[in-house]
């Protein structure tokens, strides 16, 4: 029975002259068989070592490599310290340290050499020896190839590089958590002063629902910047579909951003604009669809109606006279206003809104907070129609 992998095998020398029996072959062929069902069929069951853990062999060479290689994980030798001169390091492994020259305060590494066994293809991963002793990596000064310049100066700030032959190349950098305090530097996305609070003067909050707001004690708490040839833009979707979009001519159904202008609004055939305040109560509608008849536009039950008089969108008839004579029955009135906007001295003529409505609905409106002009004119006209015609029958009999 082989030993492998259990241990190393010892053969008995034979002498010459001495006899071969068949336990001594069966003992190599033994052997031989574990270690081709090892390497062919069932596997390693030991490590494999280098054969000096001071000067690591290499696996495959540049013209003959190994393929997909299947691994639990990729563990590197524990980081060790390099020390800067005059803006260089060299790698010697795939995890450093850096420390500045002469342990100054801060410094810039420009340049890093890649030691022996170090080719083109390999993986270096940096970070800071000490942070009160600040590393820049500084973007194209030597040969590092990065997108801008990058402080190691956090425990939890690290960078990823790759060798091409000449120059390390940023994979990606780590800036750790969020910083707690102080003011957002070019690669993090937010400062956070506090718990769910934005840098500066603007509170932030997400709900479980994703709903953000954004609390600010300045009338001026969000700036989108674009920087578009055409103008930039803000659109709000509904499950996809743009609903309100406000900006540079844009324009969706229904509401548009007016041509030319940065942030006007115009209504669209057949659509709306709709406002709502506290706890979505709705306080106008701007509706291009009704067929109200008073003034051009109209305020009713909060909603901020246009003027439409067509024919084709009535179901109409004759007025009857009977319905026309209650305008007999309404209340002219002189009057001056109590609202701040009007002349309190200036005397109007006109009717209340409030009896108009009780001596004929028709006559005023739902909110019984205005009358309908057009409503009167036509009642008095129909009265009108039928006492002339009553002159003309007079005069001609």
């Amino acid at each position: 029975m082989a030993n492998y992998p259990g241990s190393v095998t010892t053969f008995a020398t034979r002498s010459a002259g001495q006899k071969i029996a068949s336990a001594h072959v069966n003992a190599l062929q033994d052997e031989v068989n574990a270690l081709e069902d090892a390497l062919l069929t069932t596997g390693l069951e030991h490590n494999l070592f280098p054969e000096s853990t001071a000067d690591a062999r290499t696996l495959g060479t540049s013209s003959k490599y190994w393929g997909l290689s299947y691994l639990k994980a990729v563990c590197l030798l524990d980081a060790s310290e390099l020390t800067i001169a005059s803006g260089v390091i060299t790698a010697t492994q795939g995890y450093h340290k850096i420390d500045t020259e002469a342990n100054a305060a801060s410094d810039d590494l420009d340049t890093i050499t890649a030691g022996s066994g170090l080719t083109a293809g390999t993986l270096l991963v940096v970070r800071a020896e000490d942070v009160a002793r600040v590393v820049t990596l500084k973007d194209g000064t030597g040969n590092l190839l990065l997108n801008g310049d990058f402080a190691l100066s956090a425990t939890d700030r690290q960078m990823l590089l790759i060798y091409d032959g000449t120059n390390w190349r940023e994979i990606a950098r780590s800036s750790g958590s969020v910083s707690i305090s102080g003011t957002p530097a070019n690669d993090q996305v937010a400062v956070w002063t506090a718990a769910a609070t934005l840098e500066g003067t603007a509170n932030f909050t997400q709900s479980s629902a994703g709903v953000v707001t954004i609390t600010s004690t300045s009338q001026q708490f969000v700036v989108l910047n674009s920087t578009h040839a055409s103008g930039g833009y803000l659109e709000v979707q509904q499950s996809g579909s743009a609903r309100v979009r406000t900006g540079d001519a844009q324009a969706i159904p229904g509401i548009s951003g007016g041509a030319g202008a940065a942030d006007g609004a115009v209504i669209a055939s057949g659509g709306y604009l709709w406002v709502e305040g506290a706890s979505g109560v709705k306080s106008e509608i701007i509706d291009a669809t009704t067929t109200a008849t008073a003034a051009n536009v109209v305020i009713e039950s909060l909603i901020l109606k246009k003027n439409s008089s067509s024919l084709k969108n009535k179901n109409w008839r004759p007025l009857t006279l009977d319905e026309a004579r209650r305008v007999l029955a309404l209340t002219p009135i002189a009057f001056t206003s109590k609202l701040p906007a009007d002349d309190p001295a200036w005397l109007h003529f006109g009717f209340g809104a409030e009896p108009t409505y009780d001596v004929a609905p028709s006559f005023g409106r739902p909110n019984r907070e205005n009358y309908d002009v057009n409503a009167i004119v036509a009642g008095l006209t129909r009265v009108v129609q039928d006492l002339d015609a009553r002159v003309a029958q007079m005069e001609a009999a």
